[in-house]
């Protein structure tokens, strides 16, 4: 599937709130030293409704019975023209009696094949959201308990060559329908979440896989997108953000041609709104 460029008003910048633990160091030095940003599988995210449409077949009897010729073929190339009717005329009654909705457990085939082939890396639009902070990045030391706020947020700068990548998400409770009859617009599927969600005024980067590669050992190494260095415009590190940490992220920009900000995510003294103010070691 392929998206159309975004043709809406971009964000100046946007945000990216990484967690830090021992098994993310490979993905963080990536995306800071490297100049990239990894995608995680669908199947990764915190909500479980993520991705997941109603399927359903609307359109003629003549094109749904296409379908499932063509489906069918594909599967028995050599079945005769009786087993092919046969066939069909099974699948459409079942289909029609169903409310020409997809079988749950061929729902449940299909989720998780996306789940696994899509992949996502996700910003916001701001970075003074303490939720986000709670929630995305956190610092979890080996056998310790999770440091709240001891991640980091990486900004960065967006300009038009993201049009390519970004698209916003869109927040409604009305789960998205996808015919089985047409060709899919990704934005119906993976750019929409429930109202509970739009404080994290989300943007998105998705790249979709063939299915054919959901089993190719190197589908997490392919999940990983270079960008233009100066993209990385800052690091912002949270109230919590281990110096051990800040000491690695100063090492990881050392040999880079454009070199990131350091910031310092602060709570004000009079009430509790997070201020962001610039770092130096």
């Amino acid at each position: 599937m392929i998206m159309r460029p975004y043709t809406g008003q971009l964000p100046s910048f946007l945000y990216r709130f990484r967690p830090v633990d021992e098994l993310c160091l490979e993905k963080l030095a990536f995306e800071i030293r490297d100049s990239g940003v990894y995608l995680s599988a669908l199947s990764d995210f915190n909500d479980p409704e993520e991705g997941r449409p109603i399927i359903r077949y609307l359109g003629p009897r003549n094109d749904i019975e296409s379908l499932l010729k063509s489906n069918y073929l594909q599967q028995h190339p050599n079945a005769s023209d009786s087993e092919v009717k046969d066939f069909i005329n099974t699948a459409y009654t079942d289909i029609r009696e169903r409310g020409f909705s997809l079988r749950p457990d061929m729902i449940e085939t299909y989720f998780e094949a996306t789940a696994r082939l899509t992949r996502v890396a996700c910003f916001s639009e701001t970075p003074y959201n303490s939720v986000m902070w709670s929630h995305y990045s956190s610092y979890k030391p080996q056998d310790k308990n999770i440091v709240p706020h001891g991640g980091i947020c990486l900004q960065y700068f967006v300009d038009d060559s993201w049009r390519d990548l970004l698209r916003p998400v869109s927040y409604q409770n009305h789960r998205p329908t996808l015919n089985r009859l047409t060709v899919v617009d990704p934005s119906d599927l993976v750019f929409v979440k429930g109202t509970d969600w739009d404080h994290e005024r989300e943007w998105r980067i998705v790249q979709f896989f063939d299915a054919k590669d959901i089993n190719h050992p190197k589908l997490n190494e392919y999940s990983k997108l270079k960008v233009d260095p100066y993209h990385l415009s800052g690091i912002i590190f949270g109230v919590n953000t281990p110096m051990a940490f800040k000491k690695i992220c100063k090492d990881w920009v050392q040999n880079r041609d454009e070199r990131p900000k350091f910031y310092q995510c602060l709570y004000q003294e009079l009430d509790l709104k997070l201020s962001i103010a610039e770092y130096t070691f």
